[in-house]
């Protein structure tokens, strides 16, 4: 790792009060990572200025409904290809298809459109 994180094991964690932050499994363990944690309480913070509050209600109209209807609609809910490179090729084809659609029921809504060329 390029950054401070830490991995914090226990076997009897029974009566530890965090329990619920550990896995299921037999050994228990928590991963904290420090560099994230910092990232995640400046965000936070900046979220809660009025900038970030209108920047985040701005994303709400703009990006999650795409996703969401990638999501719902496409039926796209993991990757099936492995490793970034493959996965990003992935969401760039869903994302074409995604937006292909939009044109397609433009022009249908648009019947003038379609006959138009440059």
């Amino acid at each position: 790792m390029d950054h401070d994180a830490k991995q914090y094991w226990g076997i009897k964690c029974a009566d530890w009060p965090r329990l619920a932050d550990c896995t299921k499994m037999r050994r228990k363990s928590l991963n904290y990572d420090f560099e994230l944690a910092k990232r995640s309480e400046e965000m936070e913070r900046k979220l809660k200025t009025d900038t970030g509050k209108a920047k985040f209600k701005e994303r709400k109209t703009e990006i999650e409904p795409v996703f969401g209807d990638i999501k719902q609609n496409r039926g796209f809910t993991a990757f099936l290809c492995r490793g970034k490179a493959a996965a990003l090729a992935e969401l760039g084809l869903v994302c074409i298809a995604h937006n292909l659609v939009k044109i397609f029921r433009y022009l249908q809504a648009n019947p003038a459109m379609a006959g138009m060329t440059n």
